[in-house]
């Protein structure tokens, strides 16, 4: 076997736990950090609700990459404060 046959075994057989990406509540967005893709273990999601929108208080604005590629907590949401 050569160098390039061991070290393409080696990557293949590399595992490294990610998450997916958010989707954003209704009225928010959401920010990274690190930014970098993929979401590796340790990345924090930052919920930020939108001008008119308030984070409902039962939630929290940040949730984290977990080694079982889940996000911690559960989708925060975002209630709409503006008067029609």
């Amino acid at each position: 076997m050569t160098d390039v046959d061991l070290l393409t075994k080696l990557r293949s057989s590399l595992y490294i736990a990610t998450c997916a990406d958010l989707t954003p509540p209704t009225g928010a967005t959401i920010t990274y950090s690190p930014s970098t893709t993929p979401r590796l273990v340790g990345t924090v999601a930052t919920h930020t609700c939108n001008t008119g929108y308030t984070l409902s208080s039962v939630f929290t604005a940040t949730r984290m990459c977990q080694s079982d590629m889940q996000w911690s907590g559960s989708a925060p949401m975002c209630e709409c404060t503006l008067l029609l």
